[in-house]
């Protein structure tokens, strides 16, 4: 993440900046009778739009 934050790549005639933000589930979060590809994936999901409300270039556990 360090890497990408604050740099700009040229491309052509335009100039892109790279920003990361991640949202990570933990399986132990979703009880046993729910737990499924799609939960994990909405949990991971939800936390992402956490991240993007508070800022960018952050990750979520």
């Amino acid at each position: 993440m360090k890497e990408l934050r604050g740099k700009s790549y040229a491309f052509e005639d335009y100039s892109i900046e790279f920003t990361f933000s991640a949202g990570v589930s933990d399986t132990q979060e979703i009880p046993a009778s729910e737990l499924s590809a799609e939960s994990i994936e909405g949990n991971a999901d939800r936390k992402l739009y956490e991240v993007k409300e508070d800022g960018r270039n952050r990750v979520v556990f």
